[in-house]
């Protein structure tokens, strides 16, 4: 089961996790990316998106943990989401300079501790 970018646009945690449980064939692994309220880019735990029109409720690491635990999920995985990191290579790649060297291309991902990503990606169990 996948779940990405919507379990923060849900009034209901415990029903939706609830649901994927149920429909979770044994041995099934539940994949949900959700918001990090210590993100650096991020100010509040709770914001408006780009429409404007929905709420975002972002939570830390320790809090998303304790939604899914209480909820009957065993935690298998956590994961940074990458996309961000990826985007800011590509541009340090496209503002290289002729003649002079290339941007570094150290893992940039790992630069930033697990706590202070964008997004989280935890990988479940029911």
């Amino acid at each position: 089961i996948t779940c990405i970018g919507v379990l923060e646009h849900i009034l209901d945690f415990a029903r939706a996790l609830a649901e994927m449980r149920r429909v979770a064939k044994p041995g099934a692994e539940i994949c949900i990316l959700v918001p990090n309220a210590r993100a650096l880019s991020r100010t509040s735990g709770t914001r408006k998106t780009a429409s404007g029109r929905a709420e975002e409720r972002a939570a830390t690491l320790d809090e998303w943990a304790q939604v899914f635990r209480r909820n009957g999920l065993v935690i298998e995985q956590i994961h940074r989401d990458v996309w961000a990191m990826c985007r800011l290579r590509r541009l340090l790649r496209t503002r290289r300079s002729v003649g002079r060297q290339r941007a570094p291309r150290a893992h940039v991902r790992h630069v930033l501790p697990l706590r202070y990503t964008g997004q989280f990606v935890f990988i479940l169990r029911p």
